[in-house]
């Protein structure tokens, strides 16, 4: 077997609605001479000078000499960083499995979205972190008691949240706490979460009810059908009317419509 060794940099990128939260990516020159020629073609938002690490598995070890994640096989070179790895080594050795909470939702941290978008943000709502609500799974609990694409998750159980990294660690920590005072796999437990409604302008605190479980989570997407009579437009829910119904289904933005909500 040959040793192998690469060098880049670490980039924090939001992964996409089919990774997982824990996901960090890392690139790394052309002009590097100990380097291999890779295509670019996976790579549609970089300039092309930059391409991927070529490896296919291993440790990330940073410039102090400290391993800081695990190399994961994947077509962006994506890798678990140690804080992850730490706590699902534990879980396993403890209790034989690396459970987690199904909260039924992809996310996008603002911490990392472009700066323009971070600053229009705080400029229309004063909000700077929170994870932006990027896909609701079909009938999911958080479907039902209003979340919508675009709304802001800003704490879980009390806690503030900046990225998807910082989220994973919660619910694994939520996890061991269950298993710890002896409870099953595969039950419903309850979780704070702090929502702000992007349409309504619209904070609140709300009990979701999750699914506690060592399977992967699939976040099924919903077709909604926007039906207007003529002369008339589609609906949209209060601020009052949510705020007295807590689950009261919200009609879901698309993008598009998410947009304009931030450019008006």
């Amino acid at each position: 077997m040959n040793l192998r060794i690469t060098h880049g940099m670490v980039e924090h990128w939001n992964p996409s609605s089919k990774e997982r939260h824990h996901y960090m990516y890392f690139f790394q020159q052309k002009n590097d001479h100990i380097s291999h020629q890779r295509n670019d073609d996976y790579l549609p938002h970089k300039n092309k000078d930059d391409y991927l690490c070529v490896d296919d598995g291993g440790s990330v070890i940073g410039l102090d000499g400290k391993v800081v994640g695990l190399v994961n096989k994947h077509r962006k070179k994506s890798f678990v960083p140690s804080c992850i790895l730490v706590k699902c080594l534990d879980l396993w050795g403890k209790f034989g499995c690396i459970p987690r909470l199904h909260l039924g939702m992809r996310f996008t941290s603002i911490e990392l979205l472009d700066p323009i978008h971070v600053e229009q943000l705080w400029r229309m709502y004063k909000i700077e972190n929170g994870l932006i609500v990027q896909e609701v799974s079909k009938e999911s609990h958080a479907e039902k008691l209003g979340i919508c694409l675009g709304d802001v998750i800003e704490r879980f159980n009390g806690e503030c949240i900046s990225t998807t990294v910082e989220l994973e660690n919660m619910l694994l920590g939520r996890c061991w706490d269950h298993l710890d005072q002896g409870n099953p796999l595969n039950v419903d437990i309850d979780v704070s979460v702090q929502v702000f409604h992007i349409e309504e302008r619209l904070r609140r605190t709300i009990n979701l009810t999750v699914n506690v479980s060592d399977s992967g989570e699939i976040v099924i997407s919903r077709t909604y059908a926007i039906i207007a009579t003529e002369g008339t437009s589609a609906s949209v829910h209060s601020s009052q009317n949510v705020a007295d119904d807590p689950c009261l289904r919200r009609r879901p933005l698309t993008w598009e419509e998410l947009g304009e909500l931030y450019t008006k």
